[in-house]
């Protein structure tokens, strides 16, 4: 199997808003992200601009994922009540769902699941913002994503050498890319400017 060091392709990787396999939407939140002093006002714009975006977010938002089920009924409401932090993870996780449906079966399902346990986690623990923790919980698998989009036929094969060799993918990929998912979910999560919380749930790779 060829080896890949991805490392040494860092900037290509964080590049990934510009690939023509992005959807149009990642593209224009992805530029969004990446501006140091981006407001609310801005990211509500971009939302309502794109009906579908916005019916994404609303869908999103009234889910039990941030405990406002139906509740919610206007992108502005959702942009307020969520804060900046929460929103741009939200909308990260959002462009992906497409992605993460058509590349690897389960993965949308499973970090959906993880953002409820672990937004029901913090809500127990007292955690003051645990919207946040969910949104951590739900974009912490992003660098699969990114590493599919980027070398499919190399991530094919780090899936199959998982399976056969039952070890986890995360030793698969140092095997074919010397670095894992969570390597490049760090690398984006740092170019976009995502607070710590968010930022450090991609540290270990699962």
């Amino acid at each position: 199997m060829e080896i890949i060091d991805i490392t040494k392709q860092r900037t290509r990787i964080e590049n990934i808003g510009a690939l023509p396999t992005a959807p149009g939407s990642l593209k224009r939140i992805s530029q969004i992200l990446e501006k140091p002093h981006v407001t609310l006002d801005e990211i509500g714009h971009l939302i309502s601009a794109d009906p579908a975006l916005a019916a994404r977010v609303l869908r999103m938002v009234n889910s039990a994922i941030y405990g406002f089920p139906g509740r919610i009924f206007s992108v502005s409401h959702a942009v307020m009540l969520l804060g900046l932090n929460v929103i741009k993870g939200m909308l990260l996780g959002i462009s992906f769902f497409d992605i993460m449906q058509k590349l690897m079966d389960g993965l949308w399902e499973h970090s959906l699941g993880c953002a409820v346990i672990a937004r029901s986690i913090a809500e127990k623990k007292g955690v003051s913002d645990p919207e946040e923790v969910a949104i951590a919980a739900l974009i912490h698998d992003i660098g699969k994503i990114i590493l599919i989009m980027e070398f499919p036929q190399a991530y094919e094969g780090v899936m199959k050498d998982a399976a056969e060799r039952r070890v986890s993918v995360s030793k698969a990929e140092i095997a074919v890319f010397r670095e894992t998912h969570a390597a490049v979910g760090m690398w984006l999560s740092q170019k976009w400017r995502f607070p710590h919380l968010i930022s450090s749930s991609m540290r270990s790779p699962t």
